[in-house]
């Protein structure tokens, strides 16, 4: 073998793993945007989920507090009713 062999099987060598390198960093590259975007859609979908809990804890939040106020309305006319039907005492 003589030096222009060696050097072109040796550059032909360089090339070969040149190009296997290129295509794992591009394989490992995908893999990672893969699992981006697989933890991004986890992401908003626990977001959407979290959201919809949060609007109907916010919704029967509001139906207890218009049940309450509702509930203290009643409960002062009760009471101002019962104010009314007690006797006066007699002026002094």
């Amino acid at each position: 073998m003589n030096v222009t062999d060696w050097i072109f099987t040796t550059l032909l060598g360089l090339l070969f793993v040149i190009v296997v390198a290129a295509a794992l960093v591009s394989w490992w590259d995908e893999r990672r945007q893969q699992k981006r975007r697989r933890i991004e859609r986890e992401l908003d979908e626990a977001q959407q989920q979290l959201r919809a809990t949060i609007l109907q804890l916010a919704s029967e939040l509001n139906a207890d507090a218009h049940e309450t106020r509702k509930a203290m309305i009643r409960e002062s006319f009760l009471a101002g009713q019962r104010a009314q039907d007690r006797p006066t005492p007699p002026a002094r």
